[in-house]
C-alpha cells in the first residue's frame, strides 16, 4: 500500500493537468489544477493509506513542522518573525486540505524564496570583504539546538561565519584566493538559480510531500 501510496502522489504531481509557470518575480499561488490534484490527494492519502488518518488539528500541526523542515531544515533562511507570521496556519493545514486550498504551503513558500534571495546576496557580498582568520572563533553548522534567528543580525552572523568556514575549508584544501572567490561565487550562484527555476508545481510537491510523510 506505502509504495501505491507514493506512486499516486508522483502520477498526481506529474499528470497532464501539470501548469508550468515562470517564476522569476512571481508570486506562487495554486492554480485551478493544483486544487483539483490537492483534493485527489487528500482523498487518497486520507482514505487508502495503511493507518487510519484523520485531518485534524494534531495531523495539521505534523504537517506545518514537516513542511518547514523540508524548506529550511538548518534554521538556516527563514527568521523568528516569519514563524511567528506563519503560526496561524500551524492549526490550518488539515482546513487547506480539506478545502482543496494548498494557499498556506505556497505563501510560506514565497516568503522561503526571498529569504534564500537576501542570504545569497549576503554570502555574495561577504566575498568582497577582508576575512580575519587570527580571530578565535567557532562555526556552528547544526543549528537544530539554536532554531530559528531572532533577528536579521543573528543569522547574518550565521552566514559571515558559514562564508568564512567555507573559505577557510577550500583554502586548507589547496586553493588560492582567487579560485576560492570563483568557487564559492558559484556555489552561492547555484543555489539562487536553482530556487528561481522552482515552479508552483515544485510547491505543489513540496506540501504533499509534507502531508505523506506527516501520516507515515
Amino acid at each position: 500500500m506505502r509504495t501505491v501510496k507514493y506512486l499516486f502522489v508522483i502520477f498526481i504531481s506529474t499528470s497532464l493537468w501539470a501548469a508550468t509557470q515562470p517564476v522569476e518575480q512571481v508570486m506562487f499561488k495554486p492554480s485551478v489544477e493544483q486544487r483539483l490534484r490537492s483534493n485527489l490527494a487528500t482523498k487518497f492519502l486520507a482514505n487508502w493509506h495503511y493507518k487510519d488518518t484523520r485531518l485534524d488539528d494534531e495531523l495539521s500541526e505534523k504537517i506545518f513542522d514537516r513542511y518547514l523542515d523540508l524548506l529550511d531544515p538548518n534554521f538556516s533562511f527563514f527568521l523568528a518573525s516569519d514563524i511567528a507570521t506563519f503560526a496561524p496556519y500551524r492549526l490550518h493545514m488539515d482546513d487547506a486540505l480539506q478545502h482543496s486550498d494548498p494557499s498556506p504551503a505556497y505563501e510560506m513558500f514565497n516568503v522561503y524564496v526571498d529569504r534564500v534571495h537576501e542570504r545569497v546576496k549576503f554570502a555574495q557580498d561577504q566575498l568582497k570583504t577582508e576575512m580575519d582568520f587570527t580571530v578565535d572563533e567557532s562555526y556552528l553548522w547544526d543549528r537544530s539546538d539554536i532554531k530559528w534567528a531572532r533577528d536579521e543580525a543573528e543569522l547574518n552572523e550565521f552566514w559571515r561565519q558559514r562564508v568564512k568556514n567555507d573559505y577557510l575549508r577550500l583554502r586548507l584544501a589547496g586553493k588560492e584566493d582567487e579560485a576560492i572567490v570563483e568557487t564559492l561565487q558559484d556555489r552561492y550562484e547555484n543555489l539562487d538559480r536553482r530556487i528561481t527555476e522552482l515552479n508552483s508545481d515544485d510547491v505543489f510537491q513540496f506540501f504533499m510531500n509534507a502531508f505523506a510523510q506527516s501520516i507515515e
